[in-house]
C-alpha cells in the first residue's frame, strides 16, 4: 500500500509527527515547512470557501433575477393583454392616486409636500395630498 503523505512530507518527517514531543528533537527546517503546509492549507481553504459564497451569491442572483422578471411581467399586464395594446398604468406600490396642481409647479407642490410632512412630523408616504392650488393676493 503506497504511504498517502508521500507527495507532501518524506516518510520519516510524518513519522516524526506522530511521535511525542518529548521524544523528538525538531530542527528548525522541518518546524518551518509544518508552519509553511499549515498556512497554506488555511488560505486554500479560505479561497474554496470564498469561491462557495460567490457561486451561491451568484445562483441566488440569478434565481431572484428570474422571479423579478416574471413579477414584472404580471405586474405590467395583469389582465393578460396582448403585446402591443396599450396596458393600464398601474400606480407605484403605496400610492393613492394623482394629485391635482393648480397652477403650481411640481417642484414647489415637491417642496411644500416635504415642508408638511417635516412640520407634521409624519412620514411624508402617511400624507395623502390631493391638490395643491396656490392662493394669489387681490392687489
Amino acid at each position: 500500500m503506497p504511504y498517502f503523505l508521500d507527495f507532501l512530507l518524506p516518510r520519516t518527517l510524518t513519522a516524526k509527527l506522530f511521535l511525542s514531543a518529548a521524544e523528538q528533537e525538531w530542527t528548525f527546517g522541518q518546524l518551518a515547512l509544518i508552519a509553511v503546509i499549515g498556512f497554506v492549507l488555511v488560505i486554500l481553504v479560505l479561497g474554496v470557501i470564498t469561491l462557495l459564497i460567490k457561486a451561491i451569491g451568484i445562483g441566488v442572483d440569478k434565481f431572484n433575477a428570474g422571479q423579478k422578471v416574471a413579477d414584472n411581467a404580471a405586474v405590467a399586464s395583469p389582465q393578460g393583454t396582448v403585446a402591443g395594446v396599450a396596458s393600464v398604468k398601474v400606480p407605484a406600490p403605496g400610492s393613492v392616486g394623482e394629485i391635482a396642481l393648480h397652477d403650481v409647479p411640481e417642484e414647489t407642490a415637491a417642496m411644500l409636500m416635504a415642508i408638511v410632512a417635516d412640520r407634521m412630523d409624519v412620514p411624508l408616504n402617511e400624507l395623502r395630498f390631493r391638490s395643491i392650488r396656490e392662493i394669489k393676493d387681490d392687489e
